[in-house]
């Protein structure tokens, strides 16, 4: 435990205390969490590794307080939300929050790292923002590394809050944005019910382990009773390649929804193929996906 830090009494609780608790929760601003978790912090040096959610944490020794032994941190990990984003900038990254009462700062600093999805080309345009734990309106933190891990960005903490990779546009036009800044990757799915009914779901994504992640455990749901889960197969999008083509009849069994809460990709459908074009529209707090879906029963 560390200094402040009492023992919480038991005390009745009111039908007053329900109401309150109830306002004070409607009004703060929504942070969907899509995995959490809680690290014991001690004086000795740690590595908390989450590489499905694209987390890296390194907690050097004697990091706490004088007089503080441990503490329970909590890590929650969140693709949407309410987000106040800075002027022309759009996210790249999970949004990853910490938090812990009543530590403040830390002796020595915590070196964070978070996965993001920006291109090679772009890594001078990205920057650090961070938010107050309940807060979602975030601003830049001075720093940051974002070459010395590929694909990772890197800064270093003296306190816990709300963070995020963040890639400045203020270079780039108000009309629809080119891909070429953004890394893409592709999963395809595929379902077996009964009666040799099958279901094919082709996905495009920002290439983010936490948007993956999601995905998958999305499908995973889904598969119940009678279905079966079929392999699963991925790729990453070089950088050249700005469209993707399914040589299929639009009005052949496909059809496109948005994953949601993510916005979907701006499409276009032709006579004879489905072109998706790696052109998109970021909305506040939106990552980008896309699901391409498409039913069928094996004729014998």
């Amino acid at each position: 435990m560390c200094p402040g830090e009492a023992v919480e009494a038991e005390m009745e609780v009111t039908d007053e205390d329900v109401i309150a608790k109830k306002v004070v929760e409607d009004i703060q601003p929504t942070f969907e969490v899509i995995a959490e978790k809680t690290v014991i912090v001690t004086n000795e040096e740690q590595h908390v590794i989450w590489e499905g959610y694209g987390l890296r944490l390194y907690i050097p020794p004697d990091s706490l307080p004088e007089g503080c032994s441990h503490l329970e941190l909590s890590v929650n990990v969140g693709l949407s939300g309410e987000f106040q984003l800075p002027e022309n900038a759009v996210i790249v990254s999970a949004v990853y929050s910490f938090s812990h009462h009543p530590i403040e700062s830390l002796r020595q600093p915590v070196t964070l790292e978070m996965e993001h999805c920006a291109a090679a080309s772009a890594l001078d345009n990205l920057s650090v923002v961070r938010a107050n734990t309940n807060s979602n309106s975030f601003s830049y933190v001075p720093g940051g590394d974002f070459t010395s891990v590929k694909g990772y960005a890197v800064i270093k903490l003296h306190s816990f809050s709300r963070f995020a990779t963040f890639l400045k546009k203020h270079f780039r036009s108000l009309l629809p944005h080119s891909s070429n800044e953004i890394e893409y990757s592709a999963n395809i799915y595929y379902t077996k019910m009964l009666y040799c009914h099958f279901n094919f779901e082709f996905f495009i994504i920002q290439n983010l382990s936490a948007l993956a992640k999601r995905v998958e455990d999305q499908i995973s749901k889904r598969v119940k009773g009678n279905y079966e889960r079929g392999p699963i197969s991925n790729f990453k999008f070089q950088e050249d390649e700005v469209s993707v083509e399914i040589q299929e009849s639009c009005g052949n069994g496909w059809n496109m929804k948005e994953l949601t809460p993510l916005e979907v990709l701006l499409y276009y459908a032709l006579e004879s193929y489905i072109t998706l074009n790696m052109t998109y529209r970021f909305s506040s707090g939106m990552l980008i996906g896309l699901v391409l879906a498409r039913s069928c029963v094996l004729v014998k």
